[in-house]
């Protein structure tokens, strides 16, 4: 419902939407359904298959307006822009850096580091989409795509706290998650600021 009221808003109006912020997203999905298959294989619960489950609706959700800007792109509909580029930067070198840092201690198999490459995916650039936001609006976004996000978001931080292990032990799977959606929380609060009170809405 809300991928395909995006999908259809983005025929009409490009307007604050940034196709690296969708394909860092896609980036966030990948890394967080990693983690929460590792979660499943180690304690399946039902919780832990609803959590994998949002994550792959995610990517049938995300996918096709990724696929949509992609062809806006090359008929010139949408154009890439210097924010873009930034942000693909970003979120490589936040990648790099957090590689760099762990590697020689941690697996990059690590859920935590998963979780932390995640935030570079998604908590990252979405500051950066705020800052745009913010400075050209935000028209291109529906709002039922803005307002779902938290929803869904904060849904998926209360399956993770239901799904930890009997005696209250978070393991490294628990806190990798954790950390990626508390980080992509915090950052898209910034960007429903951005979005309600940016460009054209001031």
């Amino acid at each position: 419902m809300v991928g395909t009221s995006q999908f259809v808003r983005m025929f009409d109006s490009v307007e604050g939407v940034s196709m690296s912020m969708h394909l860092c997203f896609m980036a966030f999905l990948t890394f967080m359904a990693m983690i929460a298959l590792n979660a499943h294989r180690a304690h399946a619960t039902r919780a832990t298959i609803q959590i994998l489950a949002i994550y792959l609706v995610g990517f049938g959700a995300i996918g096709p307006c990724t696929a949509l800007l992609a062809k806006h792109l090359l008929t010139g509909f949408y154009i890439w822009t210097r924010s873009d580029t930034i942000t693909m930067l970003c979120a490589a070198v936040g990648s790099v850096l957090i590689v760099g840092t762990l590697g020689k201690r941690y697996s990059i198999h690590d859920p935590i580091v998963r979780g932390l490459l995640a935030t570079c995916s998604k908590a990252l650039p979405q500051l950066l989409m705020a800052w745009k936001m913010w400075r050209d609006g935000g028209e291109g976004y529906a709002a039922v795509a803005i307002w779902t996000a938290h929803i869904t978001t904060l849904i998926r931080l209360g399956q993770v706290i239901l799904s930890r292990e009997r005696g209250g032990k978070w393991t490294r799977s628990h806190m990798g998650l954790f950390i990626g959606e508390g980080t992509n929380e915090l950052s898209w609060t910034l960007v429903t600021i951005a979005w309600l009170f940016g460009g054209s809405h001031i």
